[in-house]
């Protein structure tokens, strides 16, 4: 059994993450080299250290919480992981930290500036008592703070209200936050600045469940629910239906759950439905 896969360049080589979890389901995975990586089922995190693979089982330190949907961190002794419950845990390299943060709303995606002094979080709920609530946190001097907050997915623009944080990304010092009810909310770390474009006949507005990854302001990536990859300059939207139409349009054949853009390659990953088959789908930018 296997919960993990390595591209070599040639080959695929299949791998299961830690044995004694008997390969089960992984939602996130950070990379800083071969020999340090890190990757989490709902509730563990697990360490590679280019021998062994480690599993911290938080639960059994004592935590109360699944916190293994989004990983990120500037190194292995300052991660974050987040999920389930408002799930926030920090390490240090020594010791695991349960963070407060105020929600109990699902916490899936966490970015942050390259030198750690500036970490944001988002996520939202769409079953159950929370069902429809989204939030965006921001870590200011230790502590989590509610920087936006949604009880509906439509939102309401005119009361600041800006539907569901389906997703988002740090470049710089700012924050990129994709969201049900606008294009995107560009929110600087520092200035605090906030910047809501609402381009109503953009290709991306009222997309819920799109990823957003980018290596600068003017060189954006949108992945949208109908598979539509969507391209932002700065300016102007291109719509590439390239996976729209490979699988069948719309609600078709694979689901995307996750999506990385860097050095030009884009790589979005996901399964078919009911996640019989994996799929990884990789595009270089010309």
């Amino acid at each position: 059994m296997y919960n993990l896969a390595h591209w070599d360049g040639s080959d695929w080589q299949y791998l299961a993450a830690e044995p004694t979890v008997g390969a089960s389901q992984l939602y996130s995975i950070y990379y800083f080299h071969e020999d340090d990586i890190w990757v989490s089922g709902a509730c563990l995190p697990i360490h590679w250290d280019g021998t062994t693979w480690t599993l911290y089982h938080l639960q059994e330190m004592g935590f109360d919480v699944c916190a293994g949907y989004g990983i990120w961190g500037t190194s292995s002794s300052n991660m974050y992981f987040v999920g389930s419950n408002g799930s926030i845990v920090h390490y240090d390299g020594t010791n695991f930290e349960q963070m407060e943060s105020g929600t109990s709303i699902t916490l899936l995606e966490i970015e942050g500036t390259e030198d750690g002094e500036h970490v944001i979080v988002s996520g939202y709920d769409y079953v159950g008592e929370l069902s429809g609530q989204s939030i965006a946190l921001e870590l200011i001097d230790g502590t989590w703070n509610t920087l936006f907050y949604s009880d509906s997915y439509l939102g309401n623009i005119t009361e600041g209200d800006y539907g569901r944080f389906a997703s988002l990304d740090v470049i710089g010092d700012t924050a990129y936050l994709a969201t049900s009810a606008t294009d995107l909310i560009k929110y600087n770390l520092r200035t605090k600045a906030v910047d809501i474009m609402l381009k109503y006949r953009s290709p991306i507005y009222g997309r819920s469940n799109k990823f957003i990854k980018g290596i600068s302001p003017n060189n954006l990536i949108f992945l949208s629910v109908d598979k539509e990859i969507i391209h932002y300059n700065g300016k102007t939207y291109h719509t590439d239906n390239i996976l729209h139409t490979a699988f069948d349009g719309g609600f078709g054949t694979f689901s995307p759950l996750g999506m990385r853009y860097k050095d030009g390659v884009l790589c979005i990953v996901g399964d078919t439905q009911g996640g019989s088959l994996g799929i990884v789908v990789t595009g270089v930018q010309y």
